[in-house]
């Protein structure tokens, strides 16, 4: 899939200009102005067959041209989009179930509830609208998705469309659910994992750490991409290493993500929030780990400003308040939101319901998209040399939920800048 950005003003220093999406292997190439007219060049027959894009960049690219002569669909959509703003979301992560076979005590969606859920059919018609209009990601999540009976024909269905179909999970699964979800194409799946097994068991339950660890290894030895996300707390920043190694051993990366005020995790708030000293500290160990591991490695944590290169790096960074706007969240029962984190906040935040309006008009003219994407972040951030760097200035939506939804001041609290003095980064 060809997709152009005639709109998109950022980054300021090399807009990105069109996306191209394999819908077989489930990857995409973010282009700027000059790569883009070599696609052009290439789809009209005006370039060398055997040209490639290769940069690293503004973007990183590795694109073989040829591939795209005959195999490629353009997606041409009518109407303005605003500026800086995608022509339509890259991803959706997608809530098809409001029940959870764990009550982990951390857990941020809380008690979030559904009265009037998605049918199967609005899911699949949504599917088609999702590609339709350029989407290309889908990723399942809850509550936990596979209480969903029809969650493999979800997958299948996607796949047979041309999206990618991904998954988050707390991996309690059979191995024969986890052939099944093979067998319909699943092609990634990140399962949450706070720390080895004494310390898991207890947040999650008795036996989800062998459970949790059994799904990765066999998603693994498929072929499927599979990440780990490790809520971090004050009570497991003895576990990071421990996650980062085993990590490491099977060939696979930790998303760490600090607990945030959310969900059941406000009950606890006093004995479990990191500090922004905490999260400094955590931030200098999780660099030192990386360093000590694979290069390759993809793992991601928050204001991680200590390393020589940036591990992480989104083209998106410049885009306030945060990259939710390349994404969108869509609850159970159809309403868009710019993540789940903002759901349990009421309407302030939705763009709107599929059921009341079209998928690219919430998108484009949703009042409460547009809300959120009008907030700024505060000036401390703007003054800060690692914004736009090796920090994307945090978690707007995390500083909503802690204030109400005020969007007066936009800082996330576990900043630790104003800690560091006379510090070479």
């Amino acid at each position: 899939m060809f997709r152009q950005e005639p709109a998109n003003r950022e980054p300021i220093e090399s807009p990105i200009k069109s996306i191209v999406f394999d819908r077989e292997k489930g990857e995409y190439n973010l282009l700027d102005e000059k790569q883009t007219n070599s696609v052009i060049a290439s789809l009209s027959g005006k370039l060398d067959k055997s040209s490639k894009l290769q940069a690293n960049s503004p973007f990183p690219v590795n694109l073989d041209l040829d591939t795209l002569n005959g195999n490629t669909q353009e997606i041409v959509m009518n109407g303005n989009t605003p500026e800086n703003i995608l022509s339509a979301p890259l991803s959706v992560y997608l809530e098809i179930a409001s029940r959870c076979n764990l009550h982990c005590r951390d857990c941020y969606q809380g008690e979030r509830k559904a009265n009037n859920p998605l049918s199967s059919t609005e899911i699949i018609n949504f599917l088609d609208r999702f590609r339709d209009i350029g989407g290309m990601i889908v990723r399942f999540t809850g509550k936990e998705p596979s209480t969903h009976l029809k969650l493999k024909d979800f997958i299948q269905y996607g796949r047979i469309v041309g999206l990618k179909m991904s998954l988050n999970s707390n991996g309690m699964m059979s191995q024969q659910y986890i052939e099944g979800l093979i067998n319909a194409g699943i092609q990634e799946v990140v399962i949450s994992l706070d720390g080895g097994q004494k310390y898991n068991d207890s947040i999650r339950g008795v036996g989800t750490f062998n459970k949790a660890v059994n799904t990765i290894t066999t998603l693994i030895n498929k072929g499927v991409d599979t990440r780990i996300n490790m809520t971090l707390s004050r009570k497991n920043i003895d576990q990071l290493e421990y996650i980062l190694r085993l990590a490491n051993k099977m060939h696979t990366y930790v998303s760490v993500i600090p607990m945030r005020n959310l969900g059941n995790a406000s009950e606890n708030l006093n004995a479990d929030l990191l500090t922004p000293a905490e999260m400094m500290g955590v931030s200098r160990r999780f660099n030192e780990l990386q360093t000590e591991m694979e290069p390759e490695s993809k793992s991601f944590i928050y204001f991680n400003i200590f390393s020589k290169q940036p591990r992480y790096y989104h083209p998106f960074f410049q885009m306030e308040p945060c990259v939710a706007r390349k994404n969108i969240f869509m609850d159970c029962e159809g309403n868009i939101y710019p993540c789940d984190h903002l759901a349990g906040l009421g309407r302030k935040f939705c763009g709107g319901n599929i059921r009341e309006m079209d998928l690219l008009e919430i998108w484009r003219d949703g009042k409460g998209l547009n809300r959120y994407r009008n907030i700024k972040k505060d000036e401390k951030c703007h003054s800060c040399h690692e914004f736009g760097v090796r920090c994307d200035g945090g978690c707007a939506s995390e500083a909503l939920v802690a204030c109400n939804g005020n969007t007066d001041k936009i800082h996330d609290r576990l900043c630790f800048i104003d800690q560091i003095t006379n510090q070479v980064l």
